[in-house]
C-alpha cells in the first residue's frame, strides 16, 4: 500500500468509527429512555452534519471523477464544467436556505457555519466559471 492510501484509509476508518460510535450512543440513549434536551440536540446536529457531509462528499467525488475528462476537447470540457457549475449553484441554494433557517432561529453557530459553506462553494463555483470562460476564449481563438 502506498503512503497516500494508508493515510486515506486511516482517515476514512476514523470517520466511520466516530460515526458508528455516535449512532450507538444515540441508540442507547433512545432505548434507555434518556431523551433529554442534550440528546435531542445531538440527534439534530448529527443529522445535519451527516446530511451536509453527504452532499460535500458527492460533490468531491463528482469533481474528482471529472478529472478523468482532462484529455477531452474544449467543447466536452465545457459541458462537464456547466454540470459542475449547476451542481455547485444548487448546493449554494441549499446552504442559503439553511442560513435562513438558522437566522430565524437565532442560532449564531449555524449562521457562521452556513456562511462559511456558502463562501467556500461560491469560490469553488467561481473557479469553475473562470475555467469555463477560459475554455470559451480558447474556442473563439481557435475559430479565428
Amino acid at each position: 500500500m502506498k503512503k497516500y492510501e494508508i493515510i486515506k484509509n486511516f482517515f476514512l476508518g476514523g470517520c466511520i468509527g466516530i460515526t458508528l460510535m455516535e449512532i450507538c450512543v444515540l441508540i442507547v440513549n433512545i432505548l434507555s429512555g434518556k431523551l433529554d434536551e442534550d440528546t435531542i440536540n445531538l440527534i439534530k446536529s448529527f443529522s445535519t452534519i451527516f446530511f451536509f457531509g453527504g452532499i460535500i462528499y458527492i460533490l468531491i467525488v463528482i469533481s474528482i471523477t471529472s478529472l478523468k475528462y482532462k484529455d477531452m476537447n474544449s467543447k466536452d470540457k465545457q459541458k462537464v464544467l456547466v454540470k459542475q457549475i449547476r451542481l455547485t449553484s444548487a448546493v449554494i441554494i441549499i446552504f442559503s436556505l439553511v442560513l435562513l433557517f438558522y437566522s430565524l432561529q437565532n442560532n449564531i453557530l449555524g449562521v457562521i457555519l452556513s456562511m462559511s459553506f456558502i463562501i467556500v462553494f461560491v469560490l469553488w463555483g467561481y473557479g469553475f466559471f473562470i475555467e469555463y470562460a477560459r475554455l470559451r476564449k480558447n474556442i473563439v481563438m481557435i475559430k479565428k
